[in-house]
């Protein structure tokens, strides 16, 4: 192979990954919006709103909803 084909075969490789979006690459640990006793999951939707407009879909964010938040025991 001359050496033009080897600097244009680099060189389209080179573009076809700078295509690539870095996002596309890089891992996400899933996200656990944990509240206190008297919040709700509702105590997070600013956060939950931010993260999904910044890459998160719904199912990396977790807001579970245990416990009791009447305290008449």
């Amino acid at each position: 192979m001359s050496k033009n084909k080897k600097c244009r075969k680099f060189l389209i490789s080179s573009l076809i990954c700078m295509l690539i979006p870095f996002s596309a690459l890089a891992c996400k640990d899933a996200v656990v919006l944990v509240h206190g006793n008297t919040a709700t999951p509702a105590s997070w939707d600013n956060t939950y709103n931010y993260l999904l407009s910044n890459g998160y879909s719904s199912s990396e964010i977790y807001k579970p909803d245990w416990g009791n938040t009447n305290s008449s025991r």
